[in-house]
C-alpha cells in the first residue's frame, strides 16, 4: 500500500471540501539527480551549513512557503506537496539562525493528513515566542493549513485569501455491490473483533460508524483548541464555524486573521518591523534609543525650571519592568559569578555588560578564550611603580630640558637631571 494514500485512507482528514476529488492523484515522488545542494536542502529542509539555508533569506526574514498537499514524512517539498517533516526541519533551522530576525510563512493549501498536524503546529507555536512569525494565505489555508496558520504571532490574509474550514472528514468505500456485480464474493478470516472494521468489502455497521463519528469530533476538538490556542478565539466560537471557509475581511471579522493585507507589500513591511530600532534594558532603567533627540524636540529655548526645583516623585515600575530588571540582574551575575569567566574577568565584564547574550552563550565563549595569565598581569606580580618603571625601561627615551632642548647624556649633571625629570612630570601631567 502506498504509505502516503494510506494517510486518508478511512483516517480522520484535514482538507477543504473542495479538495477531496484530488487525493487519488499523489505522485510522490523527487527527482534529485538535476538538483544542486542548495536546491536539495530548499526541497527538503535539511542542511548541515550555516551558510547554506534551507529558506531564502532576506534583509533577516526566513521565508518558508507551505503549498499543496500537506503530508506525514513526505520528505521534500513542491508546489503540489509540502512534508510537514520539511516545514518543521525548516522552522527549526530558522529558530537556531543568528541571521534570521522573523520567519514568514506564506500558504498555499487547501490541508492535508491529520498525522504530523498537530506538533507542526506546535514548532511553530514555540518559534512564534522566540522570534517573530507571520503567517499569510497569500490564495487559501484552509482546514490543517488553517491549524498551521494560527500559529503565528501575526495572521494575515489577503483580500482573496481564504481561511477555515475547521472541521474533519474520513471518506469510506462501499465496494460490495460493485463486487456483487461481478459476481466476486469476498470473505475475511480475522481474529479481533474490530480488526476490519470499516473494509471497503462491506456496508458500515451502525457501531463502526459511530466509532468513526466519535473518532472525527475528538481530532477536531483538538483542532479547535489549537486554532483557539493562535487566535484568542474561543474553542466555542471556533467549533461554531461549523468548517465554514472564509475570504479575506470575513476571515477577519469571524477572527480567523488579525488584518487584510497586499502581498506586494507586506514582506517588505515585516523586513521594516524587525528592524526598527528597540529598546535596550539596563540594571535601573529602559533605555530609548531616541531619547536623546526626544529630549532635544522637548526643551523649551530657556531652562525649564531651576536648581531649586522640588524632586519629582519616579513613576512606580511596572510588573514588566521590573521582571525585565531582575532578568538582566540575574544574566550579568551568572555571567560574571561563572566558573569559566575565573581569568577572563575582562571578557566575561563585556558579555555582561555590553552585549545581550544568555548565560549559556557567554559561558560558551569564555570557555574557549584563554584565561589571562600571571605574566599577562604586571600588577600581579610587582607594585604599580615598578612596573611602570620596567615598561619605561624597555624603550630609549629622549633625554630633554625644561624647554625640549635634547641634552648630551654625557654632560648630564644633578641640576640638568633634575630638570630633565621635571619636565617630563609637567608633560605627563600636564602641570604648567
Amino acid at each position: 500500500m502506498n504509505q502516503i494514500i494510506s494517510q486518508f485512507n478511512q483516517c480522520p482528514v484535514l482538507l477543504a471540501p473542495s479538495q477531496l476529488s484530488s487525493l487519488g492523484g499523489f505522485k510522490p515522488q523527487l527527482d534529485t539527480s538535476k538538483l544542486s545542494m542548495q536546491e536539495l536542502a530548499l526541497a527538503t529542509g535539511i542542511s548541515h551549513d550555516s551558510k547554506m539555508k534551507p529558506y531564502q533569506v532576506v534583509n533577516g526574514i526566513a521565508v518558508i512557503r507551505i503549498q499543496g498537499a500537506l503530508i506525514h514524512n513526505l520528505g521534500w517539498s513542491s508546489s503540489n506537496y509540502t512534508g510537514y517533516d520539511v516545514i518543521k526541519r525548516k522552522v527549526a533551522f530558522a529558530m537556531q539562525d543568528k541571521d534570521v530576525k522573523g520567519v514568514f510563512l506564506p500558504f498555499h493549501t487547501g490541508g492535508g493528513s491529520v498525522y504530523g498536524c498537530p506538533d507542526t503546529g506546535d514548532l511553530i507555536h514555540q518559534c512564534s515566542k522566540v522570534k517573530p512569525v507571520w503567517t499569510l494565505s497569500e490564495d487559501m489555508a484552509y482546514s490543517a493549513g488553517q491549524w498551521l496558520h494560527a500559529q503565528g504571532s501575526r495572521r494575515l490574509v489577503t483580500q482573496s485569501g481564504g481561511l477555515g474550514s475547521v472541521g474533519v472528514v474520513v471518506a469510506h468505500a462501499d465496494m460490495s455491490k460493485m463486487l456483487d456485480d461481478y459476481g466476486i464474493n469476498m470473505t475475511l478470516l480475522f481474529d479481533g473483533k474490530h480488526k476490519v472494521d470499516g473494509n471497503p468489502y462491506e456496508a458500515l455497521s451502525k457501531t463502526v460508524k459511530d466509532k468513526i463519528l466519535a473518532d472525527c469530533k475528538k481530532t477536531r476538538g483538538s483542532f479547535a483548541s489549537a486554532v483557539s490556542r493562535g487566535t484568542g478565539m474561543s474553542v466555542g466560537d471556533v467549533l461554531s464555524t461549523e468548517a465554514e471557509c472564509y475570504t479575506g475581511q470575513d476571515a477577519v471579522d469571524i477572527g480567523f486573521a488579525q488584518e487584510v493585507v497586499s502581498s506586494n507589500t507586506i514582506l517588505n513591511e515585516f523586513i521594516e518591523h524587525v528592524n526598527k530600532p528597540k529598546s535596550v534594558t539596563t540594571l535601573g532603567n529602559v533605555m530609548d534609543p531616541n531619547k536623546d533627540k526626544k529630549q532635544a524636540d522637548s526643551q523649551a529655548p530657556e531652562q525649564q525650571a531651576s536648581t531649586t526645583a522640588p524632586a519629582v516623585t519616579e513613576p512606580a515600575q511596572s510588573a514588566s519592568e521590573q521582571s525585565q530588571q531582575a532578568d538582566e540582574r540575574s544574566r550579568i551575575k551568572g555571567i560574571m559569578g561563572c566558573a569559566e569567566a575565573e581569568g577572563r574577568g575582562e571578557l566575561a565584564n563585556h558579555l555582561a555588560f555590553d552585549t545581550n547574550m544568555s548565560v549559556d552563550e557567554a559561558k560558551g565563549i569564555l570557555a574557549a578564550a584563554p584565561k589571562a595569565t600571571v605574566a599577562d598581569s604586571p600588577s600581579a606580580q610587582q607594585p604599580a611603580s615598578d612596573a611602570f618603571a620596567q615598561a619605561m625601561g624597555t624603550e630609549e627615551h629622549p633625554n630633554l630640558s625644561a624647554d625640549g632642548v635634547e641634552e648630551n647624556a654625557e654632560t648630564g649633571s644633578v641640576d640638568v637631571q633634575a630638570s630633565a625629570i621635571l619636565a617630563d612630570f609637567k608633560a605627563a601631567t600636564g602641570v604648567k
